[in-house]
């Protein structure tokens, strides 16, 4: 794709563009993570919850961000485009940070969080497919160099917002995500004209592509829709006992039910609505698919899974792996104290250190490894991580039974971190990729949001999984340990089907 601008790092330049949005909305999102839990626990200062509905609240936060994509990213592909959609999912996600400043609108916050996300998440990542020609062979690695942009933002939002949450006080960390928000925000709109015709309104004719710009009109139409998201979230508020009625369930599935049952209704409801945004529309959207775009979508689905199991594992590291660091872990480097959310750091900063390896392995010696194969061997490693967790676990309840008040050393969670990191860099740029790769080009942001539900389903259970296992008397770190290992099996032996349903697009 020619351009006028200065190529990036190899790569075209709005790659800079999109990397630094992407860098600065993780930040704010990273930082509100890694205080949730910590916030809603705390019996001093937080909200004092269990353990149990903490992690019930930070499941059921985590997954919806990534169920709202399924609707922005059929409103990019009908009317708005990626770009307008990028706009006005960072406008409501700064309003959501900012309003989790304030204790009373603490609720607020998280709605807005949550459909600002829908706008936001799949449309910046299918933009960065947008910049490059079909077949060109630098995009897996594009997106490798982009993951890195989500993890310099994952890096130092702990640092700074965990800082601020513990020292100084909670809703001071939630200020400073939305700080984060805002500045990326403004980067997109500074630098929106090195993206070529990448996220441009659909449907607007061949003239409107040759421009690089959003028009005043498309500015004021993702104000205007910023408005009313931020409306519907506070109507949705008042109605939230009939949207509890609707998630939970309850005339059809008792109180006592184990949660299992709660999640399998649910994926009946996004399956549901996948169903209906996929038949929603006119004209070039209601093509009928080819058979290669038929196969490519079983192969975005089969990516989707990939992905859903592996998030299991990673989302540990908000809930339960933050708790481990907070109650078990010494907390302490060179003698100088240090604050749990610090940990929520290290998966992040191993990706900066691995990515560009990677990056170089995706677009030289590993560039004709299929996909699939690339995702057996990342979600055979992440099985690895969860042998050191139950390691350093043991060794933290030995301690214990000991009548010690000795802590573990930092550097099991590091050691988790860094095979947790090796499997992610295996499995999600890969998989974005894919998606874009794959799907069919008038359904692309429809398809990212498809796969971002995925990460939904996954989220949610992530945080539910403890609690489901201990009814079953199955070990947490066990079950992460065989179950992605025998999927990674499984998935090395799919690849001869894989290649062929790819036609050789991947």
């Amino acid at each position: 794709m020619k351009s006028r601008f200065t190529p990036w790092l190899g790569h075209p330049a709005g790659l800079k563009t999109l990397f630094f949005t992407e860098a600065w909305e993780r930040f704010s999102f990273y930082g509100m993570r890694a205080l949730l839990v910590l916030y809603l626990t705390d019996k001093s200062s937080g909200l004092g919850m269990t353990k149990d509905d903490a992690l019930l609240i930070y499941a059921t936060y985590t997954g919806l961000v990534y169920l709202t994509p399924l609707l922005g990213g059929w409103l990019s592909d009908h009317y708005l485009g990626q770009r307008i959609s990028v706009l006005v999912g960072a406008v409501v996600m700064a309003a959501g940070h900012f309003a989790m400043a304030f204790e009373t609108l603490f609720e607020t916050g998280l709605g807005l969080l949550i459909v600002g996300n829908g706008f936001f998440k799949p449309n910046v990542s299918t933009m960065v497919g947008g910049l490059y020609e079909d077949g060109d062979e630098r995009k897996d690695s594009g997106y490798t160099v982009f993951y890195m942009g989500i993890n310099l933002g994952a890096f130092f939002s702990p640092l700074v917002c965990g800082t601020l949450g513990e020292t100084i006080g909670w809703h001071w960390g939630f200020g400073a995500a939305g700080v984060g928000m805002l500045i990326g925000l403004l980067w997109f709109l500074a630098k929106e004209q090195t993206l070529g015709s990448a996220g441009l309104p659909p449907f607007r004719g061949a003239s409107r592509k040759n421009s690089p710009m959003l028009t005043s009109a498309d500015k004021l139409l993702a104000a205007g829709l910023s408005i009313l998201a931020i409306a519907v979230v506070v109507l949705a508020l008042l109605a939230k006992p009939f949207l509890a009625l609707v998630w939970n369930m309850p005339l059809l599935i008792p109180e006592d039910t184990n949660e299992l049952w709660r999640i399998a209704w649910r994926l009946l409801l996004i399956c549901a609505l996948i169903w209906a945004l996929n038949n929603l529309g006119k004209g070039k959207l209601a093509e009928p698919l080819s058979r290669e775009e038929k196969d490519g979508l079983i192969m975005v689905g089969i990516t989707t899974l990939a992905m859903a199991i592996f998030i299991v594992g990673l989302e540990q590291a908000g809930g339960t792996l933050n708790l481990f660091a907070k109650e078990r872990t010494e907390l302490s480097f060179l003698g100088v104290d240090i604050p749990a959310t610090f940990f929520q750091s290290v998966n992040p900063a191993w990706i900066i250190i691995l990515a560009p390896m990677f990056a170089g392995m995706w677009s030289g010696r590993f560039r004709h490894m299929s996909s699939i194969r690339r995702q057996a061997y990342g979600l055979m490693i992440l099985s690895v991580a969860f042998v050191v967790m139950f390691a350093a676990q043991q060794r933290s309840d030995a301690l214990l039974a000991s009548g010690s008040e000795a802590r573990i050393s930092p550097l099991w969670l590091v050691a988790v971190y860094f095979f947790i990191t090796v499997s992610e860099l295996c499995i999600s740029p890969v998989g974005l990729s894919v998606v874009q790769k794959l799907s069919p080009r008038r359904m692309v942001s429809m398809m990212m949001a498809t796969f971002f539900a995925g990460v939904f389903v996954a989220n949610y259970l992530a945080g539910t999984l403890e609690q489901i296992l201990r009814a079953w008397d199955i070990n947490l770190w066990v079950f992460l340990f065989a179950f992605p290992l025998s999927c990674g099996v499984l998935w090395w032996l799919l690849t001869p089907w894989a290649r062929k349903l790819s036609h050789g697009k991947d």
